[in-house]
């Protein structure tokens, strides 16, 4: 019962820092789950991160899937409630009060700032999940390679992950990784 409020306040403080989304907070959500909690070591945390990437629905997997590897079907239950509701509620609110403001110019300056604040925390959640994270020749040239292919050609990124998620197979069943 203690870890299942444990998953509770851990993830509903996360909540509330996710600005951008849950991605935002991977290097938050890494911290406490594998250093303050020990719920997990890296590679761990890295694999169930790619799985929850890798399947269709919100960013909000990864909490869900934290949860049930900590504690089964309520962890999963707690940490996605956690991970939702704070950030819903506090949303809720903001959205009722800024919205007899949208008019003002105000508003849209504060709007434009909280973009690049949330594109930041995106890229660091990628540069900390780098840290802990194999990292070779094969795949630093599928990250490259996603990246042309992301960044100059108007096709689905999703593509672009199937053909990686296809070699990474490959590589590994031929033990190169």
């Amino acid at each position: 019962m203690m870890v299942l409020l444990e998953l509770f306040l851990t993830f509903s403080r996360i909540s509330l820092i996710a600005i951008g989304g849950a991605n935002a907070a991977i290097p938050e959500i890494r911290h406490a789950v594998v250093d303050i909690h020990q719920w997990m070591n890296s590679d761990t945390f890295t694999h169930l991160f790619a799985v929850a990437q890798s399947a269709p629905g919100p960013n909000v997997l990864i909490a869900s899937i934290i949860g049930w590897h900590v504690a089964g079907i309520s962890g999963l239950l707690v940490a996605t409630i956690a991970m939702v509701l704070p950030a819903s509620v506090l949303a809720f609110g903001i959205g009722r009060v800024i919205s007899h403001f949208t008019h003002r110019r105000e508003y849209k300056l504060v709007q434009d700032a909280v973009v690049p604040v949330a594109i930041g925390l995106i890229i660091a959640s990628g540069i900390e999940l780098s840290l802990y994270s194999a990292f070779d020749v094969l795949t630093w040239g599928m990250v490259l390679g996603t990246l042309v292919f992301v960044y100059f050609t108007e096709a689905n990124p999703m593509w672009a992950l199937l053909v990686c998620a296809i070699g990474g197979v490959v590589a590994y069943q031929a033990g190169v990784l």
